[in-house]
């Protein structure tokens, strides 16, 4: 029996567009996707630009079957919302760290 990917994750994601008059709106839609779903990063905190984040869970993701994540994209797993702070491309999976 096999538990990779048994959590459910969920990317919020902005859509710009226009509507019939030409005015910009935004809107929010909800992708679901598979995951490993990891807790245990809670006291690691990244660097970037200088500035120290602190790394709330790591989602691990099957870069066959994921939706495309960025940098400052809503996340939620296991019931925690996050925001992506860093997305690492491997060669078997697409690793999300999240605030």
């Amino acid at each position: 029996m096999s538990f990779r990917y048994s959590y459910t994750g969920v990317l919020y994601a902005k859509i710009s567009g226009h509507d019939e008059d030409g005015n910009p709106v935004e809107s929010e839609t909800e992708t679901s996707f598979k995951c490993d779903y990891q807790p245990t990063v809670n006291s690691v905190k990244i660097s970037t630009s200088g500035t120290e984040i602190p790394i709330s869970y790591k989602l691990y993701v099957s870069k066959y079957s994921a939706p495309t994540f960025a940098v400052g994209d809503k996340v939620k797993a296991n019931n925690k919302d996050g925001v992506i702070v860093e997305v690492y491309p491997t060669a078997l999976n697409i690793e999300l760290w999240v605030k």
